[in-house]
């Protein structure tokens, strides 16, 4: 039987900490590379990740670009035709708060394991989302916290953006009340196209939707870590409003980028959150236990504190790691020329399809 090859990708913007943790556990226990894409990172992304390159040599490829407005989709589908270039059967695009478990979270099943039990038919698995509430404390760089993420939400309303967006405002229910749309991992093809969130995908070729359910495939989702993230999604939401996006486009960004012009961002943390100082009951309210990510996380965790000499993921044995902005990565001009031959034939075939109806 063939060895199965999965391509990770995933887009970076100022989450160094949290994505030196989900890059390392995803090369740790599923893929067999990395391709990063940062993205006008100011922190200390930039030098952070030399050193994980160092460290996992050719398993991980970081691309950089300065800072400008790119749709999620555009920065997913450019990586996965670049990602051909190690010609993997699958792509796995995640997100920095995203760590995917099989079966009970003791890793007793590897992604290449379970993906080698899919038909060939199937040109894509879907896996749920279960939300994870971060301490009010949480600090992102202290590998010591991920030890506390122990309290998994219980949703009990239907994800609907625009119920939601209004009842999270009003302070009804919160973002952890909702069912969050589940996400697909994909076949590699040069006809594959991921939609924004890889929440769905096209296939150029057709039988886009060939796909089926995991029940025990998920990912251990953590959507609000700190509340300094909230005010990185504040920003975001002021871009999107600036552009005239509508208010779906990036409706959870709109939202906190509302509440923090109305000064209510410690409120909404505090609704988005487990104070060490709750009592047990009140806890038990907001979630309930489970160590399922805790466990799984052990070992990525055991493996940074070997790297950088330190439980905390600023310093790198013994010398703090440099916030700056990283040059531009430049592609030679036979890949740019290999890129753009793909993505004119997508749309070849696109248009073909819509005069065809």
């Amino acid at each position: 039987m063939k060895n199965l090859k999965i391509a990770g990708i995933i887009h970076c913007k100022n989450d160094w900490a949290l994505c030196a943790v989900s890059i390392s556990y995803a090369l740790l226990n599923h893929v067999d590379e990395v391709f990063v894409f940062n993205q006008g990172s100011s922190d200390a992304t930039a030098e952070g990740l030399e050193h994980l390159r160092q460290y996992w040599g050719n398993r991980l490829h970081v691309f950089h670009i300065p800072d400008q407005n790119v749709e999620q989709s555009i920065v997913a589908n450019t990586m996965i035709q670049i990602a051909a270039q190690v010609k993997p059967d699958w792509v796995y695009v995640f997100d920095a708060d995203e760590f995917l478990l099989l079966g009970d979270g003791l890793q007793s099943t590897r992604l290449h394991d379970f993906l080698a039990t899919v038909p060939s038919s199937q040109r894509a698995v879907r896996y749920t989302l279960k939300n994870f509430i971060s301490m009010h404390d949480f600090d992102e760089c202290d590998l010591q916290h991920y030890r506390r993420l122990r309290f998994v939400s219980v949703p009990h309303s239907e994800y609907n953006p625009k119920n939601a967006s209004q009842t999270m405002y009003s302070g009804e229910k919160t973002f952890f009340d909702f069912e969050f749309p589940s996400k697909i991992i994909c076949r590699y093809s040069h006809f594959l196209k991921l939609n924004t969130g890889a929440h769905t995908a096209t296939h150029f070729g057709g039988g886009a939707n060939a796909e089926r359910n995991e029940p025990m495939l998920f990912a251990a989702h953590l959507p609000m870590l700190t509340r300094s993230r909230l005010d990185k999604r504040a920003e975001h939401g002021k871009k999107l409003m600036d552009l005239g996006n509508p208010w779906y486009a990036g409706w959870q960004q709109q939202l906190v980028y509302r509440l923090q012009q109305e000064d209510r961002l410690d409120w909404f943390w505090s609704q988005h959150s487990i104070d060490s100082k709750m009592s047990e009951q009140a806890t038990r309210q907001k979630a309930k236990t489970d160590d399922c990510l805790v466990r799984a996380l052990e070992s990525t965790l055991g493996l940074l504190e070997h790297i950088f000499e330190s439980t905390q993921l600023h310093h790198f044995r013994g010398r703090p790691i440099q916030s700056q902005a990283a040059n531009e990565t430049h592609l030679p001009l036979s890949q740019v020329l290999a890129l753009t031959g793909v993505f004119q034939r997508q749309t070849e075939i696109s248009l073909a399809a819509l005069q065809r109806k």
